[in-house]
């Protein structure tokens, strides 16, 4: 079972972000991937659901802290809804609820089943994240999207260039490294 999980899907202009699992020092990376998807989207309202999350340590208020922050700076409204008790009450121990936006019985949708649909995977992504790997092995993951977005303007979710990268050992900046080490020393030596 993982640990952390999260559904993001659009519905009358506005994102919803169903969290599901535990937001620790474990999970935060992935919190963190999922809230920068989220941006992406490029909507001006973010709810986050926090119904199904069972815990959530410093790193993660510290995380929806600063995404609340930044976001707002960028014209993003990010409303939190759904915190169980226990979670609640260290938010306002924490008193967050001074820059966070907690907002009690935010209707979400469902998820309708078309918003689920199968991702096609552009045929040259794989091809093109090669190249990207070797002009520039210390891009983060993230950045490679974004860039790909922008030559070829369609958006491909953070986990399946996470996934392909992990299939072709470049999850880790050194594995990218060695990876545009290699293929330039083949290129060097012709092979």
């Amino acid at each position: 079972m993982k640990l952390f999980d999260a559904d993001i899907f659009e519905k009358d202009e506005k994102i919803y972000v169903n969290l599901k699992g535990k937001i620790d020092t474990r999970t935060v990376n992935d919190f963190k991937n999922v809230l920068q998807s989220a941006k992406r989207m490029n909507k001006k309202e973010i709810i986050l659901n926090y119904q199904d999350v069972e815990y959530v340590s410093s790193a993660g208020y510290g995380s929806l802290l600063q995404f609340c922050v930044y976001s707002k700076k960028e014209g993003i409204n990010v409303y939190v809804t759904g915190m169980k008790k226990e979670i609640k009450n260290i938010f306002d121990i924490m008193e967050l609820y001074r820059f966070v936006d907690y907002k009690e019985g935010i209707e979400i949708p469902e998820m309708a089943v078309e918003e689920k649909e199968e991702f096609q995977i552009p045929s040259d992504l794989e091809e093109w994240i090669e190249k990207k790997v070797i002009d520039n092995p210390m891009m983060g993951i993230e950045e490679y999207s974004d860039l790909y977005f922008k030559e070829k303007e369609i958006r491909v979710p953070d986990e399946v260039f996470k996934e392909i990268c992990e299939r072709k050992g470049l999850i880790t900046k050194e594995g990218r490294l060695f990876f545009a080490y290699k293929k330039l020393r083949e290129k060097i030596e012709g092979k």
